[in-house]
């Protein structure tokens, strides 16, 4: 992000962060990560078989609680890298990381972001990005990378959004295997099919690579995308503080509540 630590000293430091009937927490025990794995495969599974894979256990692993039930609503892994270590991780399945062994600041793979459908309200959604800022500040990333997922494997189905994308964020002009996508296919007018997390990642100023990478395991369409956090617009830096600092005050609040 850019040079805001005067202003985000205070927020590296543990505590509980909250908004509205959510809270974020780090998965520490074998129960919270049991929890995270049941959400993901009922998210990208449909509720079968198993979503556990040789990367978690290299990860930190957040969860959103619905306070009200204690349910786990939201999720994602965070996996923090040397450059050296990006061809072991997950998204170097698909796409060929090397430019990334240049980067002059610590990276971390986000991946697994899994939101249930009825909690995709602003509240659950702004302490997923809360959290996230919280990982990044403390660890003083520079570069977040991953795939964002397209639902279903078929390009074919994603090719109108594709094209969107083609036009109006043009690729990376290093790094993960680029081509046209979708040349001659009409593009939404208004990014219609791109995933909300994708949009939420272009509005930040990330970036993504052209040549989408089907996922049959999943049943899904990855797409590259990077996130150089030094060269986010302030704008929205500043927003995501925000974000983190009214999370962690409804954090303390809420404990206080409880301890009185």
């Amino acid at each position: 992000m850019p040079n805001l630590s005067s202003e985000v000293s205070a927020l590296r430091f543990p505590g509980k962060l909250t908004a509205g009937p959510y809270q974020a927490e780090q998965v520490l025990d074998a129960g919270g990560l049991q929890d995270s794995l049941a959400l993901r495969q009922q998210i990208f599974r449909g509720g079968r078989g198993t979503d556990r894979d040789r990367f978690d256990d290299l990860c930190r692993h957040i969860l959103i609680r619905d306070r009200r039930d204690g349910r786990a609503v939201a999720g994602f892994r965070f996996r923090m890298l040397r450059a050296d270590q990006v061809a072991s991780t997950y998204t170097a399945q698909f796409y060929d990381l090397s430019a990334l062994s240049a980067c002059p600041g610590p990276l971390a793979e986000l991946g697994r972001l899994a939101l249930e459908p009825a909690h995709r309200g602003p509240d659950c959604q702004r302490l997923v990005l809360a959290a996230l800022t919280r990982l990044v500040l403390a660890e003083r990333v520079r570069v977040i990378f991953g795939c964002t997922s397209f639902p279903g494997a078929d390009a074919s189905r994603h090719a109108p959004a594709l094209a969107w994308l083609n036009k109006h964020h043009p690729a990376l002009q290093s790094g993960p295997s680029l081509g046209p996508v979708a040349a001659t296919s009409a593009d939404q007018p208004d990014g219609r099919g791109v995933p909300s997390l994708l949009r939420s990642y272009l509005a930040m100023g990330g970036r993504v690579g052209a040549e989408p990478a089907s996922d049959p395991d999943l049943d899904t369409l990855h797409v590259f995308t990077m996130l150089d956090v030094a060269q986010m617009p302030e704008a929205r830096a500043r927003a995501l503080i925000r974000l983190l600092r009214q999370a962690a005050r409804s954090g303390a609040a809420s404990a206080d509540i409880r301890t009185a």
